[in-house]
């Protein structure tokens, strides 16, 4: 910027040491549904002993030089094992090997299954799709868990994958350079054919224009390169969420051109289009039936859920056969049951413990036990909780009746459609992994925007109201 370059002294540390520890723990004990991310290529550094806090006084003349009084140490790759070492003995004493041992039975069990019901087999044949969690929380990021993000992948023909993102709280960007590195997620942005935005709220669209952003610069720089992907993707949103996005245009454009607009209220279940699962459509086609074409399905339709205004739940049908459902936030719906009847995968809201049940429906939220309620009534064959309350620092407390198809979803979670028979198993580990721990950033999702940004700085949002 400005002819400036920044060098990276310190490539293989990080500040964030509890991060850190927790992702190298879940790496390792749960690879499958936590893979290892790629590592960053970066060039050689042209300083040495470069840390935080290290401070070079110009003047006065008799100070003149490093200053290492306030530096504080980095978390080296060394001391980074070091720690996972001391977490995984805690971890012991919490009883991870058992779990670990019941996990390993569960996924011997379901891979050598050959019968199954129509859902799981709808789950086992789902060609590697993937849904990938780079944000479970509610409000504002945390220390565990940023705002609501989850990227759904959908291979296609000759290795071309295809993707789409469910909501986009702010940092997403930043989530999917953690998750899979910068080549990776060059990849994934350029296969973004659709984003899905839910409702008005912050914490589920700020992160968009930095989306949005990043990939109309890859398209330009890779245009006339011939690659499988469109110039504009399809951005099927809310009217509030079109209007304010149109106003922040007007002061900067580094988003114009990068998409088509869909309003939400256009893809009522009687309005949706449904595509021919037996011809290709043509190229002239609407951008949203080109979108779904190169998704693979044949049809994206909303409902109305009770949130706030403009407030929607989304379903996704596959022409392979599966159903994905996502609510989005809401309090329980009868018309997302009926919308969604017979799931493949529901992807719920879960925002407050079965004890919060007034905070709920104050807030209009779901407790733990009406998400997995609705996932009964919709006979979803699994079901996955997302959007906790950044008051649960690491796992929420599970009712002892819930259902054996339910997962608990974490940041950096990337689970293939054919694992997800197996994966509810792993919450006795991921309780191991994760122990309750304080929170010193407890945020309360009925706060109003406006007083949750008085000590950050200023976001426009026309929409950005508070979740009451």
């Amino acid at each position: 910027v400005g002819g400036q370059e920044a060098a990276v002294t310190s490539g293989d540390v990080s500040p964030f040491r509890a991060a850190v520890a927790n992702a190298r723990l879940l790496r390792r004990v749960l690879p499958r549904l936590f893979p290892a991310a790629s590592e960053a290529e970066v060039s050689e550094a042209t300083a040495e002993g470069v840390l935080p806090l290290l401070t070079y006084h110009i003047l006065p003349l008799r100070l003149r030089g490093v200053d290492w009084t306030a530096a504080t140490a980095l978390l080296s790759a060394t001391r980074a094992e070091e720690e996972e070492e001391l977490s995984m003995q805690a971890a012991e004493g919490q009883g991870l090997s058992v779990a670990v041992e019941a996990l390993q039975s569960q996924i011997s069990h379901w891979e050598a299954k050959d019968e199954a019901e129509s859902g799981e087999a709808l789950l086992r044949g789902a060609a590697g799709a993937r849904v990938s969690f780079l944000g479970t929380g509610s409000a504002i990021p945390s220390k565990h868990r940023n705002t609501s993000a989850i990227h759904v992948e959908v291979p296609r023909a000759e290795g071309v994958s295809r993707g789409m993102l469910l909501d986009v709280g702010e940092g997403t960007l930043g989530q999917m350079h953690r998750l899979w590195g910068a080549g990776a997620t060059t990849d994934k942005l350029l296969g973004l054919s659709l984003i899905w935005i839910s409702h008005p709220h912050a914490d589920h669209h700020l992160g968009l224009i930095d989306i949005l952003a990043a990939r109309r610069r890859l398209v330009k720089a890779h245009r006339g390169g011939g690659g499988p992907f469109r110039e504009r993707l399809v951005l099927v949103a809310p009217r509030s969420v079109a209007l304010w996005l149109e106003g922040y245009e007007k002061l900067d454009p580094c988003c114009v051109g990068s998409y088509q607009m869909i309003l939400c209220e256009t893809l009522l279940p009687m309005m949706a289009p449904r595509l021919s699962t037996t011809a290709a459509p043509a190229e002239n086609s609407p951008p949203l039936v080109l979108a779904l074409a190169d998704l693979g399905l044949v049809c994206v339709s909303n409902v109305r859920v009770p949130h706030c205004r403009d407030s929607f739940g989304g379903i996704f049908e596959s022409e392979s056969g599966w159903k994905l459902v996502y609510s989005g936030d809401c309090r329980p719906s009868d018309s997302l049951v009926a919308a969604g009847q017979g799931a493949t995968l529901l992807i719920h809201e879960a925002t407050f413990e079965d004890s919060m049940a007034d905070d709920a429906v104050a807030k209009r939220h779901c407790t733990i036990s009406e998400a997995v309620g609705v996932a009964v009534r919709m006979n979803a064959t699994r079901c996955i909780l997302t959007h906790f309350s950044q008051r649960y620092p690491a796992l929420p407390n599970l009712p002892s009746d819930v259902s054996g198809k339910v997962l608990v979803a974490c940041d950096m979670m990337s689970v293939s459609f054919r694992d997800l028979l197996w994966a509810s198993a792993s919450v006795p580990v991921l309780r191991c992994l994760l122990p309750p721990e304080a929170d010193e950033s407890e945020q309360d999702e009925g706060t109003p925007l406006h007083h949750q940004q008085s000590q950050q700085p200023a976001i426009p949002s026309v929409a950005a109201a508070a979740e009451v």
